[in-house]
């Protein structure tokens, strides 16, 4: 009694089975993973009768509908991840603010802040356009950055910057 394999023998035109063997041993062949006809041909077989029924198009149609639906999942996330991160930035821009910084007066082109880390006062002016601070004796310092930080300020600089131009 013969053993049940799984498979059947089905004969294959000679010059056909030649030029089956040509393409699995070639290059070619190997890099698309075939190692034998009967893979290649069960391979061709089932691609043929998947075209003929209709098969690989609602597999396609179900591949397609499965990455949308993953599409949409990730675009979900990054969503979420973005809001979060939104919201973190912030809350921290707006302890930062409130915490180290003060600003205790404004009046023209002339600020005066608390800082609350160094415990001291700063005075920052525009001058020749730009914010100075006469604390830190410079333009480009943590009491600038927090100046230009604020719409109302950074919005008289333009102002005046315009002004000058």
């Amino acid at each position: 009694m013969p053993k049940n394999t799984g498979w059947t023998t089905t004969s294959v035109p000679t010059d056909l089975a030649e030029r089956i063997e040509s393409f699995v041993n070639s290059k070619e062949g190997k890099k698309l993973g075939y190692t034998s006809k009967t893979g290649f041909i069960a391979d061709a077989l089932r691609e043929k009768l998947d075209e003929l029924t209709g098969e690989s198009k609602k597999q396609q149609t179900k591949l397609e509908d499965k990455m949308n639906e993953m599409n949409n999942e990730i675009i979900t996330i990054q969503k979420m991840l973005i809001e979060k991160l939104e919201n973190n930035i912030t809350k921290k821009t707006k302890s930062f603010k409130s915490s180290h910084f003060q600003v205790i007066s404004k009046e023209n082109d002339h600020f005066i802040l608390k800082d609350n880390i160094k415990n001291k006062i700063a005075d920052v002016a525009i001058q020749k356009g730009e914010l100075f601070c006469q604390l830190c004796e410079e333009n480009n310092c943590v009491h600038v950055g927090f100046l230009f930080s604020l719409p109302d300020v950074y919005e008289k600089l333009e102002k005046k910057l315009t002004k000058t131009v």
